[in-house]
């Protein structure tokens, strides 16, 4: 039937052609009967013919139809006239999203409107079971007072049999646009629907992503010049994050998007519902001021980047000690100073304070005959009496609520577990054998008891556990896992309704709230670690370097009023609320030099001696100077010591971090990591110019980049998808590539790589099958052109450098208490392209036995001696008398 403008179907009188797709033709009519414009979409003959096609679109239609919301444009009715069947829809006057959003991305308020609209629609229409499948700008309507509203839900899915594909087919979508056309529904595309994968309401998550990403930032996410390499996007690329693009939008914001677009279904939110929760309440922190626009506050370093940081200041105690705190109250009256007095004053480290439940005692740790031990002290005053006797170190104490018994985390050959122990003496029991790749210190949160003290929360690694203590039996609270998303250091709360957790997003770290019976998260606040409640759980105390240093912080939680609890160098961690209000915490520091040893005998010296950190030393290629990184100025930055005369110089001056140095082959140039343009990337400085270069855009582990053995290439360590990546490229930056893309998912705590002898041969670090079990964690070296490999050591290692005549690899093993320095012998490989053996066992060089630790640097040119930083750590735990 030929159907023209002015002609009648039904009642409904044909204005003008309005739009055109798959399902049809779209008309712009009037309801003669109602007197009222409708939009009347009319259906392809390939629909409208077949009889079973037919009928499974009227009662699809008719499911879509029975949805109301004010965010989704209504169905009104499916029809029939003189054989041709159409739809009657809502008339909505507008534009499309995609002609509203600017070159730069929405205004931040704007944005929130429309955004927190969009996801409730979808929220709507998934709780009714009905799956939209094709969302893009294109089908967001935005009326001339400004309400958005959806086209087209659900009837995506006939789109793709009309085209006589099977239902979960998309790639319909790409087969009716000519070639070298960049497709826009292509590009809002899931991956799963990219492969012809089943698809439910989580491929409409992520297509909301994609919108959310156009909407803030102007751009897409995935683009291409043909609808294959934008699927080839869609499937491979994990585009910059937002705030990266935006560098004005709030870091969460990146956060949110990010988890939308996760190529793992699983790991994107589990309901449109959630994803809108999490914008408003956004919106909330942001319009209350809770939340600054620009992402201010220091990214949560890695272990080593805590390790750095440490030895600024050392007079941190003293500067605590005596300022005085004010916190802004209503009528901004000043509240009472707060007291601070030491509980513990030795020589040595002391840490992670645990109260007793009547705050008359208290358990930390302390360094004890080459290992880090448990002691009990009456808070009054006395001596420490050693609790745990049993080799190996022993960390994270935890008081039950009724007294009988502290739990702790101790390293025992290569397996790290969770044991009890009664508070005076007895017998101890091991609880749980749990991850090895997270810190000791991360298992065990201030309060993970539960308060009837049955139950214990602990770091699994795919999220945060629960096991009761009596049956063993164990159980999920959250499930997120791998590098990219890690749950750690969970508190019950004193009533036991509510746990605070830390969930880290790659190198960010937030404060999230869980019911302690499980449920959805909901993010507390966008910074912090190490939460502890306070006794009316209407506070959480944390730790957290938003000013520059770690110092403790409190959060109302239901105003999200802030207060600054300590001042100074910092380094305060590790905070503990007894009962009665007093509040214990650990502040430490660091001494770290640089030193030197000889790998035949094991004989030492001294390179450096400062007040702040020296790290990460490594020899120029003619033995002469050693390149590293310090904090002396108040930033980190790299210097350069001459090994004749001890002369030290600045090499590079920018007030943002910056670190791990590598010489170049031929001396003249150093690769580093730097933070001067807002997250860890590649840099190359030219020592005659003196001035850096940025070489790529992509954000790097915290590993060291490698330069090649001849100088062709710089190789460096990625995040992508959840896995760790090595690639590399030219020095000039250009060709960028990967070289190893399959390093286990589960990661190895930014473990080091690097090349052997030649471009040839890398060695690397790949996670056991078992994350629990250290002992398989595996030395690997892989031939790239042949793709051959060779386990060369088994068992628990990092920090992993290579000798430059190929004849030995050195490495840091042990805790982080008693980390030393192993080499292990290699036979180097006959044939050019044939892989090393090992020779042994391998050999400590350095014994620190408890009362320091090493941190590489590397080998000297011809292959004798090993520079590395040698860490002496100190603490004390603090108690703040008068906190309320």
């Amino acid at each position: 039937m030929v159907i023209e403008p002015g002609q009648h179907l039904l009642h409904y009188r044909l204005i003008e052609k309005i739009g055109k797709g798959g399902m049809g033709v779209v008309w712009k009519a009037e309801d003669t009967k109602l007197h009222r414009d409708v939009a009347l979409k009319v259906l392809p003959n390939e629909v409208a013919s077949d009889p079973e096609r037919r009928k499974r679109f009227e009662r699809e239609a008719q499911t879509v139809a029975s949805l109301n919301h004010p965010n989704i444009v209504t169905v009104h009715s499916v029809e029939e006239a003189d054989g041709t069947h159409f739809i009657t829809m809502e008339r909505v006057e507008g534009d499309t999203l995609s002609g509203l959003v600017p070159k730069d991305g929405l205004r931040l308020a704007r944005f929130f409107e429309l955004a927190a609209a969009m996801a409730d629609a979808v929220a709507a229409a998934h709780q009714r079971g009905i799956t939209h499948r094709d969302l893009k700008p294109d089908n967001i309507m935005v009326t001339a007072e400004g309400r958005l509203k959806i086209l087209d839900f659900g009837l995506a899915k006939l789109r793709e049999e009309a085209h006589g594909l099977r239902p979960d087919s998309q790639l319909a979508t790409a087969t009716a646009t000519e070639p070298g056309r960049v497709l826009g529904t292509v590009a809002y595309m899931s991956p799963e629907q990219a492969q012809g994968k089943p698809v439910d309401h989580r491929a409409d998550i992520f297509s909301l992503g994609v919108v959310l990403y156009e909407m803030a930032t102007g751009r897409r996410p995935f683009t291409g010049d043909t609808s294959v390499s934008v699927l080839s996007s869609v499937l491979r690329d994990t585009p910059p994050s937002v705030t990266d693009v935006k560098p004005g939008l709030p870091r969460h914001l990146g956060r949110i998007v990010r988890r939308c677009l996760h190529k793992d279904p699983e790991r994107r939110y589990h309901s449109a519902k959630d994803l809108r929760n999490d914008l408003e309440e956004l919106k909330g922190e942001i319009d209350s001021g809770q939340l600054e626009l620009s992402a201010s506050a220091p990214s949560r370093r890695s272990r080593l980047r805590l390790i750095l940081v440490a030895g600024v200041g050392t007079i941190a105690l003293a500067v605590v000690a005596y300022s005085v705190f004010f916190f802004m109250s209503r009528g901004d009256r000043p509240a009472e100073a707060l007291k601070i007095k030491p509980l513990t004053g030795a020589q040595g480290f002391h840490g992670h304070p645990t109260w007793s439940p009547d705050g008359s005692f208290m358990a930390f740790v302390r360094n004890e005959s080459g290992y880090m031990r448990i002691f009990v002290q009456a808070t009054g005053g006395g001596e420490p009496v050693l609790l745990t006797r049993q080799p190996g170190d022993h960390s994270a104490p935890r008081w039950s609520p009724d007294g009988r018994q502290i739990a702790f985390v101790s390293a025992r050959k290569g397996h790290v577990g969770i044991y009890l122990i009664p508070p005076l003496e007895g017998q101890e029991r091991l609880l749980v054998q749990t991850l090895g790749n997270t810190e000791m210190g991360r298992l065990l949160a201030a309060t993970p008891w539960s308060p009837d003290s049955r139950e214990l929360l602990f770091t699994r690694p795919d999220g945060i556990g629960k096991i009761n203590v009596a049956t063993g039996e164990e159980s999920h609270l959250t499930g997120t896992g791998g590098p990219e998303i890690l749950d750690q250091n969970a508190a019950w709360s004193f009533d036991g309704k509510t746990v605070v957790f830390e969930r880290h997003v790659t190198e960010e770290a937030g404060l999230w709230l869980i019911p302690a019976t499980g449920g959805e998260p909901r993010l507390l606040l966008d910074d912090g670690v190490q939460p502890a409640w306070t006794p009316d759980d209407r506070r959480v105390v944390f730790s957290s370097s938003r000013t520059g240093s770690e110092n403790l912080w409190e959060i109302e939680i239901e105003s999200g009023r802030l207060r600054q609890l300590t001042v100074g160098a910092g380094n305060d961690s590790d905070a503990v609320v007894a009962r009665n209000g007093r509040l214990a915490f650990h502040q430490w520091s660091e001494e770290a030099d640089l030193w030197v040893s000889q790998v035949e005998d094991g004989s030492a010296r001294r390179l450096t001696s400062h007040t702040s950190g020296s790290y990460n030393p490594r020899y120029s290629p003619d033995g002469k100077h050693i390149a590293y990184q310090s904090g002396r100025t108040g930033n980190w930055a790299i210097w350069q010591l001459d090994l004749d005369s001890g002369a030290e110089r600045q090499l590079t001056f920018h007030e943002a971090w910056e670190g791990g140095a590598e010489w170049s082959p031929d001396g003249k140039r150093i690769a580093f990591i730097s933070q001067r343009d807002g997250a860890d990337r590649l840099w190359v400085l030219d020592l005659s110019v003196g001035s850096p270069r940025r070489l790529t855009a992509e954000v790097l582990l915290q590993t060291r980049p490698k330069w090649s053995p001849d100088g062709s290439l710089i190789a460096y360590h990625v995040l992508r998808d959840g896995r760790q990546v090595i690639r590399a490229v030219e020095p000039d930056g250009a060709n960028a590539h990967d070289v190893i893309a399959d390093i286990s998912e589960a990661g190895v705590d930014e473990g080091e790589f690097g090349w052997y002898r030649d471009n040839q041969h890398i060695i690397y670090s790949r996670s056991p099958l078992e994350p629990n079990d250290l002992s398989g964690l595996e030395m690997v070296v892989r031939n790239l052109d042949t793709g051959r490999e060779a386990v060369l050591y088994r068992g628990p290692h990092a920090e992993t450098i290579f000798a430059p005549d190929g004849r030995a690899v050195a490495f840091c093993a042990d805790s982080h208490f008693r980390q030393d320095i192993y080499v292990l012998r290699l036979e180097p490989p006959n044939a050019p392209d044939g892989l090393p053996t090992p020779v042994g066992e391998p050999v400590r060089i350095t014994d620190a036995q408890g009362q320091w630790h090493v941190h590489l640097g590397g080998w000297s040119p011809d292959s004798k001696e090993i520079a590395y930083a040698h860490c002496a750590p100190q603490g004390d735990i603090l108690v703040i008398e008068n906190y309320r």
